[in-house]
């Protein structure tokens, strides 16, 4: 396996890996200059398979338990060589104690790290219609 920490990440970079201290397979996003957020629907052959994430210094990144950013999610803002000590949180941003995010991300958004929120994303929750995304479920609406 080889270390992708030592390549580094860039300022508006998220990387992927799929073990613990950023070595194994692994994928990398950028937030290009101009770009109010990056929507990862999808993570292809990781999904279910990160257990380490590298974050660079302007974004911060909201990974969901599910395709198509459902399921629960957390907001992450710096890397971390270990996922099992991340926890996901429900509506509200309580955590969900019982479960770490380790081999559960399957979505992402990431957003420059000066908004609270991703700028011009819109979520749906499918009970009562139009809310805000730090509600528990969503489906992503385009």
């Amino acid at each position: 396996m080889i270390p992708v920490f030592g390549q580094g990440v860039g300022p508006n970079q998220v990387i992927i890996c799929e073990h613990n201290d950023f070595i194994g397979k692994s994928m990398s996003f950028s937030l290009e200059s101009g770009m109010r957020h990056k929507l990862v629907p999808k993570l292809g052959n990781l999904n279910d398979k990160v257990s380490s994430i590298l974050v660079g210094g302007n974004v911060k990144v909201i990974v969901f338990k599910h395709v198509d950013f459902k399921g629960h999610f957390e907001t992450i803002e710096t890397s971390s060589k270990q996922l099992s000590k991340n926890y996901w949180s429900k509506g509200g941003g309580y955590p969900s104690a019982s479960e770490n995010i380790n081999d559960k991300i399957s979505s992402m958004i990431i957003f420059p790290r000066h908004r609270e929120h991703p700028a011009g994303v819109v979520m749906y929750n499918e009970t009562s219609g139009f809310t805000e995304y730090r509600r528990q479920y969503f489906r992503y609406r385009s």
